[in-house]
């Protein structure tokens, strides 16, 4: 992977996301306010009540200093490091950044797990990178073919067992426009968009595949129709040295 080319796809991805940026840090600095607003006009002699502000205001920056900190790792690594990292963690992260700008263009983003997560081995940062990708050409997709907000649209990750057990399929869905037949053998070369008027470079699908590789799996387009794509990742998954906790389902990510 080229440094340039992942430099350039992570300043895309942060483009896109800015919306929810923005949301993300409004929220908890909204709490605050109200809270020091509060601690300022308090005149009594409740201390419990002082505590409880006080207690507020600092799991709002916890909360604030987390989502920053989660964004500067994932723009500021640039080699692959090869380690353990849990499935559940990797989706969580990825529902946390998207959900707000999606929603925001009423579009819904589901996850549904049909399986116990497991730990996989690759570099966290970069696979998040890669299915952050998808899911942002899942939601263009989805606006091209939406002229108003007034219709529900949705994005769905599945995760479910492969036809080998040593392997799981990952499966994004959209209810976009769909690829056409013509462009279908060409979603994954290098610098191949339909989005150059919008300032796509047409490096995020091959920088994703190109990921999915590093950990020995394979990334494909499953099938596309109007109203239905289905981008899959198939990953092998490694011995499970690491305690898995067969209640996380989709529920306990979003």
């Amino acid at each position: 992977m080229k440094e340039k080319d992942l430099h350039k796809n992570r300043l895309e991805l942060l483009g896109e996301m800015s919306s929810n940026i923005i949301h993300e840090l409004n929220q908890p600095l909204n709490v605050i306010k109200m809270a020091a607003s509060n601690l300022a006009n308090f005149d009594g002699n409740d201390r419990d009540y002082v505590v409880q502000k006080a207690l507020k205001i600092s799991s709002q920056i916890d909360r604030i200093s987390h989502f920053i900190g989660h964004i500067s790792f994932l723009y500021r690594q640039n080699a692959f490091r090869r380690q353990r990292f849990f499935l559940g963690k990797a989706l969580g992260n990825i529902v946390e950044l998207m959900r707000t700008s999606l929603e925001l263009k009423n579009i819904s983003l589901d996850v549904n797990v049909e399986m116990a997560l497991p730990y996989l081995d690759g570099d966290i940062v970069f696979f998040e990178q890669a299915l952050l990708n998808l899911v942002l050409n899942a939601k263009d997709a989805i606006l091209q073919k939406k002229r108003d907000n007034s219709d529900q649209e949705k994005i769905t990750i599945i995760i479910k067992p492969g036809a080998n057990e040593a392997y799981l399929k990952i499966s994004v869905i959209d209810t976009g426009i769909g690829v056409t037949k013509e462009i279908q053998g060409k979603v994954f070369d290098s610098f191949f968009t339909t989005k150059k008027e919008t300032g796509g470079s047409g490096v995020g699908l091959s920088l994703s595949q190109n990921v999915v590789q590093y950990m020995g799996g394979r990334m494909y387009l499953e099938s596309s129709a109007p109203g239905k794509t289905i981008f899959t990742i198939v990953l092998p998954i490694p011995e499970q040295r690491d305690v898995i906790d067969d209640r996380f389902t989709s529920e306990s990510i979003i």
